[in-house]
């Protein structure tokens, strides 16, 4: 389910974005509205309740910090978090770029755009979701680049997955089948114990795979076939 957070000072506006939202959105979310830059980032930070998009006011009331400054900060704590600029005032189109953002929208024309905002915001997400494989660590969520993985390894019920940026490898629980459903078509079995990136392979036999770090991987006898035509593929 997605989070979205509406951080707007104006009772009324924040209603009609919320009624924007219900009838645009086509997947299960759920919102919260915040009056002040300070009360989000109570909630944001010091709760630590992250939000999948932001529909960001400029100016917040009276505060010092405004809907801009607001955004820097989470584009510190939360790089992911899409930022949607809502403000009546366009004399804030051009600083807006000194954050991340996904849009920026007049509120006379909020009916107009935000559908083609949300659109933008939901296709981020879901290409960033893509980039990483997520598990979990004993109890505790965890998500690493799939770029960043090299191959994992299943020793009786775990599965240690080892990356180019990390010393040590992950463990998790899940069986490689499981992990492979969410991986891109380039992680493939070479081994009924183990599973590889194909753009980490610098070369390989009936007997072992070597990776471009050198590090060196099993191949199945009854994997070597389907290896080298998925190997085949890339080039």
């Amino acid at each position: 389910m997605l989070k979205i957070a509406i951080c707007e000072d104006n009772p009324i506006h924040a209603q009609h974005l919320r009624d924007l939202l219900k009838l645009h959105m086509a997947q299960p979310y759920e919102t919260a509205v915040f009056a002040s830059a300070q009360h989000f980032w109570d909630t944001f930070h010091e709760k630590q309740q992250s939000y999948d998009i932001v529909f960001m006011d400029i100016e917040l009331s009276t505060e010092a910090e405004n809907g801009i400054s607001l955004a820097q900060n989470i584009n510190h704590v939360s790089p992911n978090t899409q930022i949607i600029y809502i403000s009546q005032y366009l004399e804030y189109a051009s600083p807006v770029y000194e954050t991340k953002h996904v849009y920026f929208i007049s509120k006379e024309q909020a009916d107009a755009y935000l559908p083609k905002a949300l659109q933008t915001a939901i296709q981020n997400l879901t290409d960033i979701q893509n980039q990483y494989l997520h598990f979990r660590q004993k109890k505790s969520p965890c998500q690493v680049l799939q770029s960043d993985i090299l191959y994992m390894e299943r020793v009786l019920r775990t599965t240690s997955i080892y990356t180019r940026t990390q010393e040590n490898p992950f463990i998790t629980a899940e069986n490689l089948s499981s992990l492979l459903e969410r991986l891109a078509p380039v992680f493939v079995l070479c081994h009924r114990s183990y599973a590889v990136n194909l753009k980490a392979v610098r070369t390989f036999n009936r007997e072992q795979i070597i990776l471009f770090d050198g590090r060196e991987v099993p191949m199945g006898r009854t994997h070597y076939e389907q290896f080298k035509k998925d190997f085949a593929k890339l080039s």
